[in-house]
């Protein structure tokens, strides 16, 4: 590696609040150059790595909303939402060890008791554009991967219970 990874990132975020709705607008911008990342080469039957900084750089944009409603002083839902837009055409291709989903939803509603509070909640990542990333991948038998990874849910449930105001266990 020759030199440090480097990231630019500027946000935005302004917040409304209207009695017992809260409704947050973001903006994300990234840069980020020199990144590591890690050649194989086969010698043989042996494969060896060694991590190289890549040329160029990566951008990524992302806007984003959260909101809640407060139905109670115990009850409150919430709804969020995540859009990002990737641009990897100025950073050395074939190399990048990652994927951000396109688009993320989630939801989760939470209930607060005297000692405990009590949540639930559902996110859904969209699509992540594979090639865009990876170039062409292809699984051992020498098949051709799809272009963009499946969409997926994630289920969470969490109960924090508060014994001393400096312990708590946590069921999730």
């Amino acid at each position: 590696i020759t030199r440090p990874t480097e990231s630019l990132n500027i946000s935005y975020n302004t917040a409304f609040i209207y009695e017992n709705f809260h409704l947050n607008l973001n903006y994300n911008y990234n840069k980020i150059s020199n990144i590591a990342a890690l050649e194989l080469h086969e010698d043989g039957a042996t494969i060896n790595g060694e991590f190289r900084t890549l040329g160029g750089y990566y951008e990524n944009q992302g806007i984003g909303f959260d909101s809640t409603i407060f139905a109670s002083e115990t009850l409150f839902f919430t709804i969020a939402g995540e859009k990002y837009w990737n641009d990897l055409s100025k950073l050395e291709s074939g190399y990048l060890m990652l994927a951000r989903p396109e688009y993320k939803l989630s939801s989760k509603v939470t209930k607060r008791y005297v000692d405990s509070t009590l949540s639930l909640s559902v996110t859904y990542f969209g699509k992540s554009n594979l090639q865009a990333f990876y170039g062409d991948l292809y699984n051992f038998s020498g098949e051709k991967i799809g272009k963009f990874s499946s969409d997926y849910l994630i289920f969470d449930f969490n109960f924090t219970h508060e014994i001393t105001p400096k312990h708590k266990v946590f069921v999730g």
